[in-house]
Parts: structure tokens; sequence; C-alpha cells
């Protein structure tokens, strides 16, 4: 799918590009129904778990598209002087990717979030992009565990024959899944996308724009939730300026 050289950071790729240009290439090889294509957003939290779980490193180094999400990677990345990187929000290349492949008509399938995020978000792109097929499928939690469930969950997947799956189970475990379950079907493209459906249907609230444009919206986060996302921030956070530093002075000065 990409037309760029890789690029890395600390051995974990991802390609160049501007969000439309990445948004075109996703839908472009959906269009080809050639075989999956994996798109993985690297944040801070994405990062670090990478740095812990050689595993799941190795499902990122595979992964065909990969992106700068989170604004401290995307830093990082820009003072490790690289002045290709751009920073490409996960939440706003999924809307990308539904807006270009409106065009081509393309089968969309929103698998997993909160109970009943998917249906939301099916409803707002029935109006702001009419022409996309749209499916949703939320298995209970767990189902993984079982393969009376995970075939529930790939029967889905085989009886909507999506072009493009947009998978939110949260890291690791919707990158995993992927790998594992989805590369074998042939689904042109699979995403990983987190939260992104709370968040487009308008279920959580979203940072205002000037917080997002300064890279602050993980703060926002926080306050709405401070229970659930404090600790995962300044845990990750702290890891994350530490693996940037070792990196930052490893590397020869001219770099």
């Amino acid at each position: 799918m990409s037309a760029e050289t890789p690029l890395s950071v600390r051995n974990l790729p991802y390609q160049p590009g501007t969000i439309d240009e990445i948004a075109m290439r996703v839908v472009q090889h959906a269009e080809t129904k050639g075989p999956t294509h994996l798109v993985i957003a690297v944040n801070g939290q994405v990062f670090v778990l990478a740095h812990q779980q050689p595993r799941f490193a190795d499902v990122i180094r595979r992964a065909e598209e990969v992106v700068l999400d989170g604004i401290s990677v995307f830093l990082a990345t820009r003072a490790l002087r690289d002045s290709h990187a751009h920073r490409v929000q996960g939440v706003e290349l999924v809307t990308r990717i539904c807006e270009c492949a409106n065009a081509y008509s393309q089968r969309v399938m929103l698998l997993g979030g909160r109970p009943g995020a998917g249906e939301k978000m099916k409803a707002l792109l029935a109006k702001t992009c009419p022409n996309l097929i749209v499916d949703v499928h939320c298995p209970p939690f767990g189902f993984e565990r079982t393969e009376e469930g995970l075939e529930t969950v790939r029967e889905a997947i085989l009886n909507f024959a999506p072009d493009i799956l947009f998978v939110a189970f949260g890291a690791p475990k919707q990158e995993f899944f992927m790998e594992q379950h989805i590369r074998p079907m042939n689904v042109p493209v699979a995403m990983a996308v987190g939260g992104s459906f709370e968040m487009i249907s308008g279920m959580v609230r979203r940072a205002p724009t000037w917080m997002q444009a300064i890279g602050m919206e993980w703060l926002f986060r926080t306050i709405l939730e401070p229970r659930r996302l404090l600790w995962r921030y300044v845990y990750t956070n702290t890891v994350f300026i530490w693996l940037f530093l070792c990196e930052r002075f490893s590397r020869p000065t001219n770099a």
C-alpha cells in the first residue's frame, strides 16, 4: 500500500505522508481487493507497549502502514531530526478514510468499541458519507477467550466482506487480533482505532480544537477520566521520555 520508504524510530517503522496522502493510499489499496494491509497509529502508550512486548513490536513492524499519532511520538521523531515526520491523529485518519472511501462506495465495518458507539458512528456516517455501506459488530467483552466467540466474529466479517475494517478493541489486543485473525481472511484493509468510535460519534467528548492543535488532548481526557487515565499517562509518559533520551544520546551528534 505504501508508496513511501518506511522510516523508523527505535526500530519501529512508520510511513511519511500527510493525512490525505495516507488516507488515499489506504482507500486505493482497499479498492484493489488485495491482500490484507494493516494500519496502526502509534502514540506514546503503543510505543511503550511495543518496547515492553517484543511480540507486539513485531506486529507493528509487519504492518503495511504505521503513522505517528501521539504528540509525544511526533515531537520525539522531529527532535531526532526527521523532517519527513507528520503527525496523523488516528481519530482524524478514520474520518478522512471514510470520506475518501465514500467516493468509491466502499464497504466499511466497525468492529468493537463500547456498546452503542458503533451504531452511533454508523448513523453519523449515513449523513456525512451516504455512499458508504456500513456494518457494525460489537462482540461481548472476552469473546476472544472461546473458539465460539472468535468464530462468531469471523463469520460476521466474512458475511459482510468489508473493504475496510476498523477494529476498536484497544491496544495491544486489537493489533494482535488483526495480525492473527484478520490478515489470513484477506480483508483488504484493517485499521486499529482504539476509542475512535466513541470520539467520532460524540459518545466521548473531545478536547477543544485549540487543545488538539497544541497536542494537549491527552490532558483533557485525563481531566474527564482521571481514575482510568491518570496513572496510564504518568507511567507511559515517564517511560517514553526515558526511551527518547536513550535514543537521542545514543545517536551520533551529526545524525
